[in-house]
């Protein structure tokens, strides 16, 4: 019992770990279309999702564009997005995320932000280098796997978090942010 309890902690302490060096993690499988040749050649862009984990549990992701150019992808400023934010708890190799709908460009009629609860349960595969969804209840994304990539900038995600979170509370004032 002690060395399975012992196995467990070690396997969530390894999970905070690796989202202290790695907090960003791309969509796998994106599928990329190239811009016509004469407006640029080099780019290519494709609908994605980024998950970032904080050191403190908190949880962001974004949906929305990424840019691939010149072997560095980055998350598209000013094209369609939606924001999500929560919280994220370990037990051995799985993720506990909850989080809410807090922030999209493209509105529906009648739809009140933040949006309700939903949740997603990833497990930590391949030596700490894929976290694989093993269930969701919310949004339908079971069976995406998520890696750390080495092209990915994250450069301007804190901005777009950041930004949600502004318009968010403009809208909801008696909503704190989590």
């Amino acid at each position: 019992m002690s060395v399975l309890l012992s196995s467990c902690v070690s396997a969530t302490n390894e999970i905070a770990t690796i989202f202290a060096e790695h907090p960003a993690w791309l969509q796998r499988r994106i599928h990329w279309e190239r811009a016509p040749r004469d407006a640029n050649p080099n780019l290519s862009a494709g609908a994605a999702t980024v998950l970032y984990f904080s050191r403190d549990g908190r949880f962001g992701m974004l949906s929305g564009t990424v840019y691939k150019q010149s072997h560095r992808i980055s998350v598209s400023n000013g094209d369609s997005e939606s924001i999500y934010k929560g919280t994220w708890t370990a037990s051995g190799n799985s993720v506990h995320v909850i989080y809410q709908l807090i922030y999209h460009d493209i509105r529906i009629a009648g739809e009140k932000l933040p949006g309700p609860e939903q949740t997603v349960d990833l497990s930590l595969e391949h030596g700490g280098k894929l976290l694989k969804v093993n269930s969701a209840r919310g949004l339908n994304f079971e069976g995406y796997e998520y890696e750390i990539n080495s092209a990915f900038s994250t450069e301007n995600l804190a901005s777009q978090f950041s930004f949600a979170d502004h318009v968010s509370q403009a809208e909801n004032p008696n909503v704190k942010p989590r």
